[in-house]
């Protein structure tokens, strides 16, 4: 009946007027009087317009991590992320006449860590990736 992949994607007014499509459904089957197939398929409606209505109501909650403190401190670790790569950047760079010159082993490196999934990574890497999976973890548990 429902893709709810798409409908937990689904804004709150979105999932109520599905809900209301459901119910109508449901209501046709009934003033149709129809065989025991449209009895199931009545329940079947008025079960998913009741999923769909609860789906609503929890997309209308605010969710924990959605406080302004954890929105703060997860911009402050994305900045400093940032910045830490920038010096990385430029400390493995050379400066002439104003530009930024990229040694060419960096740049092939770089684009290939870049070109690969991590689920293909060398461990040394995925452990870099889960540092940094770490910090962003303290951050949204306010330990950091």
């Amino acid at each position: 009946m429902t893709d709810w992949k798409k409908a937990k994607l689904a804004d709150p007014y979105t999932l109520r007027w599905l809900a209301d499509e459901y119910e109508k459904s449901a209501t046709w089957l009934v003033d149709q009087r129809g065989s025991e197939t449209q009895c199931d398929l009545v329940m079947r409606a008025r079960d998913e317009a009741m999923k769909l209505r609860a789906m609503a109501r929890r997309a209308e909650q605010p969710s924990e991590l959605d406080q302004p403190n954890i929105i703060e401190s997860l911009a402050d670790y994305a900045h400093e992320a940032w910045s830490g790569w920038m010096r990385y950047l430029f400390e493995k760079s050379s400066e002439v006449e104003g530009h930024i010159i990229i040694h060419p082993y960096e740049v092939s490196r770089w684009k290939r860590q870049a070109a690969t999934p991590y689920s293909e990574l060398p461990e040394e890497e995925k452990e870099s990736d889960r540092i940094e999976a770490r910090k962003i973890l303290a951050t949204i548990k306010g330990e950091k």
